[in-house]
Formats: structure tokens, sequence, C-alpha cells
């Protein structure tokens, strides 16, 4: 038990540096992201935030596609929406635990649910454990999580093999639910 309350204090500590390194670009929702939407999507889009609840049956679905447990059947996303009203794609952030300090990640899928672009918005690992951009970059057009697995398809990081193992997973995860609840496929 005090290992989660550790966790979960961590995961406010890594929200708060975020929350601080963006500065004035905090409202009372939270950071502003549109910032990075636009440098993801290219050109005037928006963040709008929505929330998913999944019956039991979607969330055993997108467990067996992504491999992992959900830990809760609640989710947050943002759709990412045009000047012109178009739907763009959707983004998920996701707080996890890489090796013992949290990290907060961006991903960004098309309509599709093609990955568009990783992103590392909060870290609290030391950096030599904290992916590059280019590293980032092996999960752009990925589209089915089988294609997202650590030796086979994705590079693992010299050194940090936890980093590697936690942002695959992070990816498969969004994948499963963008196709079990997004495009119910």
């Amino acid at each position: 038990m005090h290992r989660a309350i550790a966790l979960r204090l961590s995961g406010l500590a890594v929200l708060t540096v975020v929350l601080i390194a963006l500065g004035p670009a905090v409202a009372a929702e939270g950071p502003d992201l549109d910032p990075t939407f636009r440098s993801i999507y290219e050109g005037e889009v928006q963040g709008e935030k929505d929330n998913l609840f999944l019956s039991k049956k979607e969330a055993r679905r997108i467990e067996n596609r992504a491999r992992e447990e959900l830990g809760s059947r609640l989710l947050s996303y943002y759709r990412i929406i045009s000047e012109s009203g178009d739907l763009r794609g959707y983004a998920f952030l996701q707080t996890r635990t890489i090796r013992t300090k949290p990290g907060t990640f961006l991903v960004a899928l098309d309509t599709e649910g093609k990955v568009m672009a990783v992103r590392v918005l909060g870290w609290g690992e030391p950096p030599e454990y904290k992916p590059s951009r280019r590293w980032l970059a092996q999960f752009d057009d990925r589209a089915q999580p089988k294609e997202i697995e650590l030796g086979s398809g994705i590079h693992g990081m010299s050194g940090a093999s936890y980093t590697g193992r936690t942002l695959t997973a992070a990816v498969r995860w969004t994948l499963a639910v963008q196709r079990v609840k997004l495009t119910e496929e």
C-alpha cells in the first residue's frame, strides 16, 4: 500500500514539473497542449478533451490487444479538431512509472488509428534514460498493437530497457483503445 501511495505521489510530482515548465500556458484545466498538437498535426488545430467509459467487455478486449491490464475503465483523451471543424485525430496522455519515477507521454493518432507522433511531456528519471526523438520516431506510422513489440519492429534502447518496455506498452495500449472504442473494431 505504501508503494502505491508513493507511486501516486511521484506521478503528481511529474505533473507538477510539467505544469511549472509550461508556465503561463497552464490554464484552470491543465497545460495548453494545443501548440504540441499543432506541431504534430501541422496547422491550426485544437484539442477537445473528452472521456471514454469502457464496458467490462471493451476493457477485456483492450487488455487482450494491448497485453496488459487497464488501470481504470474511465479514460480521458483529446479529439484533435481543425479550424473548419474536421476531426484530425486523437491524442492520449499517459503517466507511467519507468523504473521508480514517472514519465508523462503523449501518443497522437490520425483518424485511421496510425501513430503520428509520441512525445515525452514530463520525465522524472535521470536524463540518460529519456528516449530521443529519433527513438520515438520508430512508432510513427504504426497502426497495429502487434507491430509495437521490442525486438520485433521496435529497437530497444541501450541501457534503458525499462524506458523501452514502458513506452512500447503505452503505445500498444493507445492503439488498442483507439481500435476497440473509437473505431469500434
